[in-house]
C-alpha cells in the first residue's frame, strides 16, 4: 500500500506564535524548508520559519483579489477570487515539488490561515494528506503583540484575531488537527511536540529530543 504524501500547515493570527512552532516542527522529523524569509530584528528576530516562495505566492493572490492580511472584512467574493486566481498553477507547482511520503512537510504563513479553501483545493488535486497545527495565544497579548509591531488598536488586533483564529477553526472542522496553546509551549515545549506528534499521528512525524532548541 503506497503512502499518501503528507502537508502540515500551522495556522493562526499574526503574533500567535506559529513561528515558534514552526521552528519545533523541525524537531518532529518535518522538513520545512531551506530558503526560508530571514530573520527581522525588533518583529522575529530567530526567524519567521516562512517558506520565501510560498509567502511570495499567497501576499500575491491576497492582495490581486483585494484583501490583505489585516483587513476585518472578508467573504465569499474573496474566497471566490482565491480559487480562480491564475497563481493557483504555482501553488500546485510549488507543493507538488515539496510533498513527499517520505516526511511530512511543514508550512506555515499566517495570510494561509485565510486562504485555506484554496490550499485545501489545491492539496484534493495533488491527492495529499493535509494536516495542520493551530495556534491559539491569548487574545490581548497578540492584539498588544500587534500594536507594538504594527501600531495597530488594541480592538483591531482582537478583532483580527477573532477572524483568524475563526477562519481556523471553520475551514479545518473535518480535517486532521491539533491545537496548541502558545503559552503552554513556551513553558513545555517537548510535551507540546510529543502531543502534536500523537495528536496528528502522521507518517514520518516522530519526536527527536536531540533536535530541540
Amino acid at each position: 500500500m503506497t503512502t499518501k504524501r503528507q502537508v502540515i500547515g500551522v495556522l493562526g493570527c499574526h503574533r500567535s506564535g506559529t513561528s515558534a512552532l514552526t521552528r519545533g516542527m523541525s524537531a518532529l522529523s518535518a522538513v520545512i524548508g531551506d530558503d526560508l524569509l530571514p530573520p527581522v530584528e525588533g518583529n522575529n528576530p530567530t526567524g519567521f520559519w516562512e517558506d520565501r516562495e510560498l509567502h511570495v505566492l499567497l501576499q500575491s493572490i491576497q492582495r490581486e483579489a483585494g484583501s490583505d492580511w489585516d483587513e476585518l472584512s472578508y467573504g465569499f467574493v474573496a474566497n471566490h477570487q482565491y480559487m480562480q486566481h491564475a497563481s493557483k498553477q504555482k501553488l500546485l507547482e510549488f507543493f507538488d515539488q515539496r510533498a513527499s511520503s517520505e516526511y511530512p512537510f511543514v508550512f506555515k504563513n499566517p495570510r494561509a490561515t485565510l486562504m485555506l479553501p484554496l490550499l485545501r483545493d489545491v492539496f484534493a488535486e495533488l491527492d495529499i494528506a493535509s494536516s495542520y497545527v493551530i495556534a491559539v495565544r491569548d487574545p490581548l497579548s497578540t492584539a498588544e503583540s500587534l500594536q507594538r509591531r504594527d501600531n495597530l488598536p488594541i480592538e483591531f488586533g482582537g478583532l483580527l484575531w477573532l477572524k483568524y483564529v475563526t477562519e481556523a477553526v471553520v475551514q479545518t472542522s473535518d480535517a486532521n488537527r491539533v491545537f496548541v496553546s502558545f503559552d503552554n509551549y513556551l513553558q513545555h515545549p517537548d510535551a507540546e511536540l510529543r502531543r502534536i506528534e500523537l495528536g496528528l499521528d502522521v507518517p514520518g512525524l516522530v519526536l527527536r529530543p536531540s533536535e530541540l532548541q
